[in-house]
């Protein structure tokens, strides 16, 4: 295996059709361009996205009780993090060993522990 520096960003883009963004919250704009988090751990996914990243996301351009649509839904991070806000999910995923992952996460979810 080579030596060298992996790559630990990710870069989000805002893309709207229209120039007047539909939902963009006040708690949106309180986050710079450049987010310190944490890489996530605990995740049979072989790269998993930081639950922190996909709640800053949500709670910026998601209004309570709406819809986050995650077409590559891998281990399901988007969805329990939208589940855990309040928000409705629905994900998209081919690989049937993802989807298992995402379902036990999911169902295994306790908002009491």
């Amino acid at each position: 295996e080579p030596i060298r520096f992996m790559p630990t960003f990710e870069q989000i883009y805002w893309i709207t059709k229209n120039r007047k963004t539909p939902f963009f919250t006040g708690k949106g704009f309180q986050y710079k361009d450049i987010w310190r988090i944490n890489p996530a751990r605990d995740n049979e996914h072989p790269a998993p996205f930081p639950e922190e990243i996909v709640a800053r996301c949500i709670y910026a351009a998601c209004p309570e009780k709406g819809l986050v649509l995650d077409p590559y839904m891998g281990s399901g991070t988007t969805a329990l993090v939208a589940k855990k806000l309040g928000r409705n999910y629905l994900g998209i995923e081919l690989s049937a060993e993802y989807i298992k992952i995402a379902e036990n996460r999911l169902n295994n979810y306790n908002p009491l522990i």
